[in-house]
């Protein structure tokens, strides 16, 4: 009797054969090399790679098929000689298919020339009979016990084969699903954080309107001030998230333009003014030998260097100074920025690190977990040039470098 698992209409084993992806697949370059040396190996005309389905047998890998056979890829059942291999879940020893009443009336006979076959299980990982290896001679043959077992062996390779490409398949769904994840994951994010704005706005006017009416330098005036400038924090990390999103999906393309240098700087220092009053920073400018134009997004561009600053600024103790310098790189094809700190620094297996999504310094304990120097990096290589961080030993404070063309054809 025929075990449930090795019937040919088997719903699991079916399903098993159909997951392997192979009945979509013919004289695969593969399975090609296995019945190929099979075919040598055992002095036979014709080796098969044949997966056997309840209506037909499908070849994914054949040698020896010439003249009118040579584009066959499957054959009916009514031709098939390894369907009595899964039916039995045995090898198929056959010397003279003519003579063979487990075969003899067996059309492959007669239109295919298919006098002796020795032919083994295709057993998967789940223990399904998916069809059978076999060498096939136009001539009686008898069979030893020696080449039986050489193809037993060679078999186990084939099915290696085949579990190795269901794995790979495998693979492949679970990192296009957990790539589809991430998109929704994203697209999630970014729109409640498109949507924290709105409340946002209405907490920083709310703040800004009590702050004008409380004319007197009061506790409540600083609290105030203070809730305003985090406001403000909240709302620029929010145009980071948003913009580092939008060039990332390449769904804003830079607003390329002339951008005057000499007034953009003078806009910087407009802007960084206050902070280096109330923090006693003294604050450098070596920006004329530089270029005075560059081709570049001028707002992106002005944000970046303003975050650069401000964490200049912010890693900076009481008393320490900040530098902002420009010049012209060696091969006068770029604009090179460098603003330098005197703050803690950043270890050197950090400076590459610290440009990622939401990092937090381990040499730098006040860092606060942020897209802004993620952000700078993105807005960088968008305009074709790069930023990083420059330094001397650890403890001696930071140096970032940002080096863009000075004319960027895209």
């Amino acid at each position: 009797m025929v075990a449930e698992g090795q019937r040919l209409n088997n719903p699991q084993r079916l399903a098993d054969l159909d997951e392997t992806g192979l009945l979509l697949i013919s004289k695969d370059p593969s399975f090609h090399r296995f019945v190929r040396l099979a075919a040598r190996m055992m002095k036979a005309p014709v080796s098969l790679v044949s997966l056997v389905t309840n209506e037909k047998q499908h070849f994914v890998g054949s040698c020896g098929l010439d003249g009118d056979l040579e584009d066959l890829v499957e054959t009916p059942l009514t031709h098939s000689f390894c369907q009595h291999v899964v039916t039995s879940g045995e090898p198929l020893l056959v010397s003279n298919a003519k003579n063979d009443p487990r075969v003899c009336d067996n059309g492959a006979i007669a239109d295919l020339g298919v006098v002796s076959y020795l032919g083994v299980p295709i057993v998967s990982s789940k223990g399904n009979i998916l069809g059978s290896f076999c060498v096939i001679g136009g001539e009686p043959r008898e069979w030893s016990e020696d080449e039986l077992e050489f193809m037993q062996d060679l078999k186990a390779a084939v099915c290696a084969e085949i579990e190795l490409r269901r794995q790979t398949d495998q693979l492949q769904k679970s990192v296009r699903e957990l790539e589809d994840a991430h998109v929704r994951n994203d697209e999630m994010v970014h729109m409640i954080i498109h949507d924290l704005r709105n409340p946002l706005a209405g907490i920083q006017g709310g703040v800004d309107l009590l702050r004008t009416s409380t004319t007197e330098q009061t506790e409540d005036h600083e609290i105030l001030s203070a809730m305003d400038e985090g406001c403000v924090q909240m709302m620029d990390l929010i145009g980071d998230i948003l913009e580092s999103s939008k060039i990332q999906n390449a769904e804003v393309p830079l607003a390329l333009s002339p951008v005057g240098l000499p007034s953009l700087f003078r806009e910087l220092a407009r802007q960084v003014e206050l902070l280096s009053q109330s923090r006693s920073i003294q604050m450098q400018w070596s920006v004329d030998g530089g270029p005075k134009e560059i081709m570049a997004d001028r707002r992106l561009l002005k944000r970046m260097l303003q975050n650069l600053l401000i964490n200049a600024f912010k890693f900076s103790p009481m008393g320490g100074k900040v530098e902002f310098s420009v010049e012209t790189s060696g091969d006068g094809g770029s604009a090179v920025f460098l603003i330098s700190d005197t703050g803690p620094g950043i270890a050197e297996e950090e400076r590459e690190s610290i440009f990622g999504k939401f990092v937090v310094g381990k040499s730098a304990t006040a860092r606060s977990i942020g897209l802004g120097l993620n952000f700078c990096r993105i807005v960088a290589e968008a305009h074709r040039g790069s930023v990083s961080v420059v330094e001397g030993p650890a403890g001696v404070g930071s140096t970032f470098r940002v080096e863009l063309p000075l004319s960027t054809h895209r």
